[in-house]
């Protein structure tokens, strides 16, 4: 069930919200129930945060009133866009209020990704990247693509989580084990570049039901794309590009997930090897790939 839009302010304080439930999830901060405004979490920061925070926080905010309809409905409906700031009595930004994830949705969990049907897994697909697409095209940087913050629901689409986390350019880079980019080194920022190698990875992963990343490609690469050649193509050179910045853009991506053709634009560097196998591989990827 959806929350709707959020009844208070852009910028509502701590003690206006009313009280709040248990938490119900613990990560960098405090996730609780708002109890007077259900469907809505109270995300809280373990520390006030500085200016510089709140003035991102409020432009995440602020963004779908100022996008075209279809782009804003993926971020409300898709995602768990801010609705507002929160700010303590003294001003200093401490957080911000969420939209809960909605019934049904449930994490696909590495030992979940090869039980769903191949036009299951693909409508999900275009989903997912039909919301990485809207985040570039806005240059927007979410910093954590993986199963952590990928929810899939019953009706084939996704909801994606943490994305208050987004930043415009460049991000603080949140490395995670079979999750980074080889272009990226840890110390590095994560960018737009960064984003595309972590979808790309992500919808591999879902396509070809392997969990582990480079079982992942290699079942890609042996693969017919489910159907598509392109869409083996456009993920491969994501993923194996030897130059980060020409990696096809999510845009790209989406088009040929929707069936377009897939065609270069302009001499393409080239591609790095196949990442080594893993000595065993799930079986799962032969029933959906071949």
């Amino acid at each position: 069930m959806s929350a709707g839009r959020w009844p208070m302010p852009a910028v509502v304080e701590l003690g206006d919200l009313g009280p709040l439930s248990g938490t119900v999830a613990e990560q960098r901060a405090g996730v609780h129930r708002i109890l007077h405004h259900p469907g809505w979490l109270a995300k809280l920061d373990e520390q006030p945060a500085g200016q510089d925070e709140a003035v991102r926080v409020d432009e995440l905010v602020a963004l779908p009133t100022a996008l075209a309809e279809d782009d804003a409905t993926v971020l409300r409906t898709c995602t768990a866009w801010p609705a507002a700031r929160i700010t303590t009595s003294d001003g200093s930004a401490h957080g911000c209020v969420i939209p809960a994830v909605p019934e049904g949705s449930r994490q696909i969990g590495e030992q979940h990704v090869d039980r769903q049907s191949r036009s299951d897994r693909l409508r999900a697909c275009r989903n997912l990247v039909a919301v990485a697409d809207v985040l570039e095209r806005h240059d927007l940087v979410h910093p954590d693509w993986s199963w952590n913050t990928v929810l899939w629901r019953p009706d084939v689409s996704v909801f994606v989580t943490d994305v208050d986390r987004c930043g415009r350019g460049a991000v603080p880079n949140t490395p995670f084990p079979d999750w980074d980019d080889p272009l990226t080194p840890p110390a590095q920022e994560a960018d737009a570049c960064t984003a595309r190698f972590r979808v790309a990875l992500l919808v591999t992963r879902w396509l070809t039901g392997q969990s582990e990343g480079a079982a992942a490609v290699g079942a890609l690469a042996d693969s017919d794309g489910l159907g598509n050649r392109g869409l083996r193509e456009v993920l491969l050179d994501v993923l194996l590009s030897t130059r980060r910045e020409q990696r096809p853009s999510t845009a790209e991506l989406e088009a040929v997930l929707a069936g377009e053709l897939y065609v270069r634009d302009g001499a393409f560097p080239g591609r790095l090897p196949l990442p080594a196998r893993p000595v065993r591989e799930p079986s799962a990827s032969v029933e959906y790939l071949d």
